[in-house]
Protein backbone atom coordinates (compact mmCIF):
# COMPACT_ATOMS: atom_id res chain seq x y z
CA UNK A 1 0.00 0.00 0.00
CA UNK A 2 1.08 3.47 -0.79
CA UNK A 3 2.21 5.76 2.05
CA UNK A 4 0.20 8.58 0.57
CA UNK A 5 -3.00 6.74 1.34
CA UNK A 6 -2.07 6.88 5.00
CA UNK A 7 -1.88 10.70 4.79
CA UNK A 8 -5.46 11.09 3.52
CA UNK A 9 -7.13 10.63 6.95
CA UNK A 10 -4.60 13.01 8.47
CA UNK A 11 -5.23 15.58 5.72
CA UNK A 12 -8.99 15.21 6.18
CA UNK A 13 -8.59 15.68 9.94
CA UNK A 14 -6.47 18.79 9.32
CA UNK A 15 -9.08 20.12 6.90
CA UNK A 16 -11.85 19.54 9.46
CA UNK A 17 -9.80 21.27 12.19
CA UNK A 18 -9.07 24.15 9.79
CA UNK A 19 -12.77 24.53 8.89
CA UNK A 20 -13.74 24.45 12.55
CA UNK A 21 -11.03 27.02 13.43
CA UNK A 22 -12.12 29.32 10.60
CA UNK A 23 -15.75 28.99 11.72
CA UNK A 24 -14.78 29.84 15.32
CA UNK A 25 -12.79 32.88 14.12
CA UNK A 26 -15.68 34.02 11.91
CA UNK A 27 -18.22 33.57 14.73
CA UNK A 28 -15.92 35.35 17.21
CA UNK A 29 -15.54 38.32 14.88
CA UNK A 30 -19.29 38.44 14.32
CA UNK A 31 -19.97 38.37 18.08
CA UNK A 32 -17.24 40.97 18.61
CA UNK A 33 -18.88 43.27 16.06
CA UNK A 34 -22.27 42.72 17.70
CA UNK A 35 -20.91 43.46 21.16
CA UNK A 36 -19.11 46.53 19.82
CA UNK A 37 -22.36 47.76 18.25
CA UNK A 38 -24.20 47.07 21.55
CA UNK A 39 -21.48 48.94 23.48
CA UNK A 40 -21.68 51.94 21.14
CA UNK A 41 -25.49 51.93 21.36
CA UNK A 42 -25.36 51.85 25.17
CA UNK A 43 -22.74 54.62 25.27
CA UNK A 44 -24.94 56.76 23.01
CA UNK A 45 -27.90 56.13 25.37
CA UNK A 46 -25.80 57.11 28.39
CA UNK A 47 -24.58 60.25 26.62
CA UNK A 48 -28.15 61.22 25.71
CA UNK A 49 -29.30 60.60 29.30
CA UNK A 50 -26.42 62.71 30.62
CA UNK A 51 -27.24 65.55 28.22
CA UNK A 52 -30.90 65.41 29.28
CA UNK A 53 -29.90 65.48 32.95
CA UNK A 54 -27.55 68.44 32.36
CA UNK A 55 -30.24 70.28 30.43
CA UNK A 56 -32.74 69.62 33.22
CA UNK A 57 -30.26 70.86 35.83
CA UNK A 58 -29.55 73.97 33.77
CA UNK A 59 -33.27 74.62 33.37
CA UNK A 60 -33.76 74.22 37.11
CA UNK A 61 -33.04 77.62 38.56
CA UNK A 62 -30.99 77.31 41.70
CA UNK A 63 -32.19 79.52 44.55
CA UNK A 64 -30.02 82.56 45.09
CA UNK A 65 -29.68 84.90 48.04
CA UNK A 66 -28.46 88.47 48.30
CA UNK A 67 -25.75 89.14 50.87
CA UNK A 68 -25.45 92.87 51.68
CA UNK A 69 -22.47 93.98 53.76
CA UNK A 70 -22.90 97.31 55.55
CA UNK A 71 -19.64 98.99 56.54
CA UNK A 72 -19.76 100.93 59.81
CA UNK A 73 -18.21 104.37 60.11
CA UNK A 74 -16.14 103.14 63.08
CA UNK A 75 -14.38 99.94 61.94
CA UNK A 76 -13.64 98.80 65.50
CA UNK A 77 -17.18 98.73 66.87
CA UNK A 78 -19.55 95.81 67.00
CA UNK A 79 -23.13 97.03 66.84
CA UNK A 80 -26.43 95.74 68.08
CA UNK A 81 -27.66 93.67 65.13
CA UNK A 82 -31.42 94.08 65.77
CA UNK A 83 -31.01 97.86 65.96
CA UNK A 84 -29.08 98.00 62.68
CA UNK A 85 -31.61 95.65 61.09
CA UNK A 86 -34.41 98.02 62.14
CA UNK A 87 -32.42 101.03 60.94
CA UNK A 88 -31.82 99.32 57.59
CA UNK A 89 -35.54 98.78 57.04
CA UNK A 90 -35.69 101.51 54.36
CA UNK A 91 -32.76 99.92 52.53
CA UNK A 92 -34.30 96.42 52.70
CA UNK A 93 -37.69 97.66 51.47
CA UNK A 94 -35.99 99.61 48.67
CA UNK A 95 -34.06 96.52 47.56
CA UNK A 96 -37.25 94.46 47.73
CA UNK A 97 -39.14 97.04 45.66
CA UNK A 98 -36.36 97.09 43.05
CA UNK A 99 -36.42 93.28 42.83
CA UNK A 100 -40.18 93.45 42.30
CA UNK A 101 -39.74 96.07 39.57
CA UNK A 102 -37.46 93.73 37.59
CA UNK A 103 -39.89 90.82 37.67
CA UNK A 104 -39.68 89.25 41.12
CA UNK A 105 -42.00 89.20 44.10
CA UNK A 106 -39.67 90.98 46.49
CA UNK A 107 -36.98 90.01 48.98
CA UNK A 108 -37.34 88.61 52.49
CA UNK A 109 -34.92 89.58 55.26
CA UNK A 110 -33.63 86.18 56.48
CA UNK A 111 -30.42 86.71 58.47
CA UNK A 112 -28.19 89.33 60.05
CA UNK A 113 -24.69 88.95 61.49
CA UNK A 114 -22.32 91.45 63.07
CA UNK A 115 -18.56 91.56 62.74
CA UNK A 116 -16.20 94.27 63.90
CA UNK A 117 -16.82 97.21 61.61
CA UNK A 118 -19.59 95.63 59.54
CA UNK A 119 -23.02 94.06 59.54
CA UNK A 120 -23.97 91.37 57.04
CA UNK A 121 -27.63 91.14 55.98
CA UNK A 122 -28.99 88.20 53.99
CA UNK A 123 -32.07 88.65 51.81
CA UNK A 124 -33.83 85.80 50.00
CA UNK A 125 -36.16 86.25 47.00
CA UNK A 126 -39.77 85.20 47.44
CA UNK A 127 -39.90 83.88 43.88
CA UNK A 128 -37.12 81.37 43.20
CA UNK A 129 -37.79 81.08 39.45
CA UNK A 130 -35.29 83.29 37.65
CA UNK A 131 -33.92 84.57 40.94
CA UNK A 132 -30.24 84.25 40.06
CA UNK A 133 -30.39 86.94 37.37
CA UNK A 134 -32.63 89.26 39.39
CA UNK A 135 -30.53 88.99 42.56
CA UNK A 136 -27.38 89.64 40.53
CA UNK A 137 -28.99 92.79 39.13
CA UNK A 138 -30.00 93.95 42.63
CA UNK A 139 -26.42 93.34 43.84
CA UNK A 140 -25.07 95.38 40.92
CA UNK A 141 -27.50 98.19 41.77
CA UNK A 142 -26.40 98.19 45.44
CA UNK A 143 -22.74 98.25 44.44
CA UNK A 144 -23.28 101.09 41.97
CA UNK A 145 -25.45 103.14 44.33
CA UNK A 146 -23.42 102.79 47.50
CA UNK A 147 -19.84 102.75 46.22
CA UNK A 148 -19.04 99.05 45.93
CA UNK A 149 -17.61 97.36 42.85
CA UNK A 150 -20.09 96.49 40.15
CA UNK A 151 -21.60 97.65 36.92
CA UNK A 152 -24.22 100.39 37.16
CA UNK A 153 -27.83 99.33 36.58
CA UNK A 154 -29.92 100.50 33.62
CA UNK A 155 -31.37 103.44 35.53
CA UNK A 156 -30.78 104.78 39.02
CA UNK A 157 -33.34 102.83 41.10
CA UNK A 158 -34.46 104.08 44.49
CA UNK A 159 -32.86 101.57 46.84
CA UNK A 160 -33.76 103.35 50.04
CA UNK A 161 -31.14 104.84 52.32
CA UNK A 162 -28.31 103.65 54.52
CA UNK A 163 -28.64 104.03 58.31
CA UNK A 164 -26.82 106.99 59.85
CA UNK A 165 -23.85 105.05 61.28
CA UNK A 166 -23.22 103.14 58.02
CA UNK A 167 -20.54 104.49 55.69
CA UNK A 168 -21.09 102.22 52.70
CA UNK A 169 -22.58 99.00 51.43
CA UNK A 170 -21.73 96.32 48.92
CA UNK A 171 -23.64 93.24 47.86
CA UNK A 172 -23.05 89.87 46.26
CA UNK A 173 -25.44 87.24 44.88
CA UNK A 174 -24.69 83.74 46.19
CA UNK A 175 -26.32 80.35 45.81
CA UNK A 176 -28.62 79.46 48.68
CA UNK A 177 -27.61 76.35 50.55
Amino acid sequence: MNNYYLLIPQLLACAVVLVIALRVIWQSRRENAASKAEFERRMAELKAERQQRLAAEAALDRPTKLVVTLDLQDPDTVVDVPRVARDAERLVSGLSAYEESIGGRGLIFTEARARPGRVVLTLTPRNVAGSSERVRRVADAVNAAFGGAGSPPEGPPDLGALPADISGAHAVATLAV
